[in-house]
Formats: C-alpha cells, sequence, structure tokens
C-alpha cells in the first residue's frame, strides 16, 4: 500500500546515446588521438593515461558514470597519469555545460581545457584539494597550448 512515499533516484548523468555509442565504436581510435593531443600539449608521456583497478586503460576512458577525466598519483603500475573521458564531446553535460564558454568551444578546446585541468590536478602539491588546487591555477600552469 503506497502511504504517499516515493522512492526517488538520484540524477544520474548519461552519455547521450549518439556520443556513447560513437566513443565505444572509436575507443582505440580516440585514444590515439587523445594521447597524441597530451603529447602536442606538453603532457610528459609518463603521465598519459592512467593504470588502476577498474578503470579502462589509456588516455581516452569511459567512466560511468561520464565524469570529463581524471588523475592518478600512483596507479596500479606506480606511475601517476591523467586521462579524458567521453563526456568532453557533449557540449550540454551538467555542470559545465551551463558556461557558455564550454558550450560554444570548439571540440579541441573542450578536450584541451580538460587535459590542462587533469594535468594540474595530478601535480597539485600534497594536502591541497586538488579540484581546488586545479581551478584557482588553471592559467598558472605551464602547458603550451596551441
Amino acid at each position: 500500500m503506497n502511504r504517499g512515499f516515493r522512492m526517488t533516484r538520484p540524477n544520474v548523468y548519461r552519455l547521450p546515446p549518439d556520443i556513447a555509442d560513437f566513443a565505444d565504436r572509436y575507443q582505440e581510435a580516440l585514444s590515439r588521438a587523445i594521447g597524441n593531443r597530451m603529447r602536442q600539449v606538453g603532457v610528459p608521456e609518463e603521465l598519459i593515461g592512467i593504470e588502476w583497478w577498474g578503470i579502462e586503460k589509456g588516455p581516452f576512458v569511459r567512466y560511468h558514470p561520464p565524469q570529463f577525466g581524471g588523475n592518478i598519483r600512483r596507479g596500479s603500475n606506480g606511475k601517476p597519469g591523467i586521462n579524458v573521458d567521453a563526456t568532453v564531446f557533449d557540449a550540454n553535460a551538467p555542470k559545465m555545460g551551463l558556461l557558455l564558454s564550454w558550450r560554444t568551444a570548439s571540440l579541441r578546446h573542450r578536450i584541451d581545457a580538460v587535459i590542462a585541468h587533469e594535468y594540474t590536478e595530478a601535480l597539485a602539491p600534497q594536502g591541497e584539494d586538488f579540484h581546488l588546487y586545479a581551478v584557482k591555477n588553471a592559467g598558472n600552469r605551464s602547458l603550451p597550448c596551441e
């Protein structure tokens, strides 16, 4: 008997089906392209891609739920790394899609923004809030972006 109580599910973002399909079909090519872009903007080779249990290996991944990108200070291989998630293809993704600069940016600029953010988080000093550090220091990191 329903007494007026309703179970609600948390609002979890899901990639639009066309983006999810694209990311799945072209996973390997996208991983190569994102890795190459990381090299072009100056990410050191040892930071390109993440190795961690339960996370796809490489510079381009599909997180569940989607989250733009990720970084780790010490992966299962003992090394730090960064990666980019398929959410970068969605100009209207939650949070970032509220920003005109994100919605109107080219795909290359959105990818570069995620690379720069994850790179800065990965290099944040120990004890710092990594995300806040990356936001505050976004313009101070020396990636030679084009």
